[in-house]
């Protein structure tokens, strides 16, 4: 078993070695000049602004929000525009370190605005103007100037929303901030249009009346359009509509940096986050994943350069950063949607229809003792429909079906145990394969504990891996909290025994 991560090593190589065949002679990104830069994602922090990690100088910005120029503006008035978790498109330029440049301009247009429709918690979404919200952990949700959690809003609710688009159309939101309900409430939205008939355009589930636009232009079905306007007793009715794109908006950029969504893939050297196009490379590094493991519907952060509007790749870090296999000890796909896995028993995993689901044709078709990779992200507490923690599975996969699989049933159960290690049997007693990737929360003697709450020890580990890392003692020389591990094992009989960790500072 211990040769699973090795196989997948062995591909990703194998990748990797082909891409510049496959590119076409792709460019390579540029390395640590300086110069200029663009980077898209959310904002993190204030003093000047941080997005992607780099602090921006914000002390001769030019602001555009939602199409409307505000400049100039000083850095202690900034906050009054602009939040944290506003995703932000910053143009200007990036210096050598990688970790600070100057901003020229600040461009933030929000992704929706309107009454909520629907809330589930035990999915953690919100339906907006037709479209699906995800919140998790990692949501800023404000009521006028208090920070709140998704168990704060309520149906009819109108709220403006920043985030990512996921590949199959719903919003993972980095901010959500209530407005004032009136009888015409501002209404915005973007998105492709899906089906027109004279004045009337649906983007999703929603209609939108657009017989009040004076567009410079023709829609039609496949546009990604912008649209505002008001919300009156359940329509839509639009007073401006603009084409709009998800691409960084720029021919050439000597670094350019992006957080969000793999939307395709469209050959082994490219894919789509977005309307970006980002090309790979045989220098592209990885952190949190292999190349093999590029598919859509995760997350990413690529920093490279742009050539002629395509970014190419220098590094991409996965975003969906935890990783869990595992054997299934319990399921129950037909109600709460959640599962736990024999190694992980304190670790409640949920899934939706939003998780990309390979392997099976259905949740349903998973049962216990059914091998299962999850890569996912941690969710809001206030979302868990049992004691945190609880994980939200992007993209969960069927490696191997159990032949005693209750397949079909949607829901089978575990008596379960406990061990040192972190471990826990589901009441089988043979081997099987566990996967842990995490965030160091804790680090005591020879062991370590993760964001998951998950102990390894480390004491029957024989391969270590990583920058500047072969063994133990240069492991606990390099290693500190809030960095990434990776770590394998085998469980047998409940007791999991750790037998590789690399480490991703």
């Amino acid at each position: 078993m211990a040769s699973h991560r090795l196989r997948n090593i062995i591909l990703s190589a194998a990748f990797l070695c082909g891409l510049a065949a496959c590119g076409g002679g792709t460019q390579l990104a540029g390395g640590g000049i300086g110069g200029t830069g663009i980077s898209q994602g959310p904002i993190t922090g204030f003093g000047s602004i941080w997005v992607n990690g780099v602090e921006f100088d914000t002390a001769h910005v030019a602001i555009s929000k939602d199409g409307t120029a505000i400049h100039p503006v000083s850095q202690p008035d900034l906050q009054n525009y602009l939040k944290i978790g506003m995703v932000v498109t910053v143009d200007g330029s990036i210096n050598s370190d990688g970790v600070s440049g100057t901003a020229n301009t600040v461009t933030y247009s929000k992704e929706l605005q309107g009454p909520i429709s629907a809330i589930s918690l035990p999915d953690s979404t919100l339906s907006v103007l037709g479209q699906t919200v995800i919140v998790d952990s990692l949501t800023k949700i404000e009521t006028g100037t208090t920070s709140a959690s998704i168990s704060d809003l309520k149906v009819n609710d109108v709220v403006e929303v920043s985030g990512f688009p996921t590949a199959n159309g719903a919003i993972r939101a980095t901010y959500i901030e209530t407005k004032q309900p009136g009888a015409n409430s501002e209404c915005a939205l973007k998105g492709t249009i899906d089906a027109i008939n004279n004045t009337l355009l649906t983007i999703g589930s929603q209609a939108v009346d657009i017989h009040g636009t004076a567009p410079n232009f023709t829609p039609n079905r496949g546009d990604f359009v912008e649209i505002k306007g008001q919300c009156t007793g359940g329509q839509f009715n639009a007073n401006s509509m603009e084409l709009g794109s998800r691409s960084l908006g720029t021919a050439n950029a000597d670094k350019a940096e992006l957080k969000g969504y793999v939307a395709k893939v469209n050959s082994a050297a490219e894919f789509v986050i977005n309307a970006q196009r980002v090309q790979i490379n045989d220098i592209t590094k990885f952190n949190g994943g292999l190349a093999t493991d590029i598919k859509p519907g995760l997350m990413l952060e690529v920093e490279g350069s742009l050539v002629n509007g395509t970014l190419i790749a220098a590094k991409i870090s996965f975003e969906d950063e935890l990783e869990l296999e595992g054997t299934v000890a319990s399921i129950d796909a037909a109600t709460t949607k959640t599962m736990t896995l024999d190694s992980y028993p304190t670790i409640s995993i949920s899934f939706n229809i939003l998780t990309e689901l390979e392997g099976a044709s259905s949740f349903l078709n998973i049962g216990q003792g059914d091998l299962v990779k999850v890569r996912g992200h941690t969710l809001d507490p206030s979302s868990c429909s049992t004691s945190p923690p609880c994980v939200l599975a992007t993209q969960l996969t069927v490696e191997n079906v159990s032949s005693d699989s209750s397949s079909g049933s949607g829901s089978s159960s575990s008596s379960g145990g406990s061990s040192s290690s972190g471990g826990s049997s589901g009441g089988s007693n043979t081997s099987s394969y566990v996967v842990l990737q995490d965030h160091i929360a804790g680090i005591s003697g020879h062991t370590i504990t993760t964001a998951l709450g998950v102990t390894v020890d480390i004491a029957s580990i024989t391969n270590f891996s990583g920058e500047d890392v072969s063994d133990v003692v240069s492991f606990f020389e390099s290693a500190e909290v809030g960095d990434l591990v990776n770590v394998t094992g085998t469980q047998t009989n409940g007791i999991v025994t750790w037998d590789s960790i690399e480490l991703n500072p």
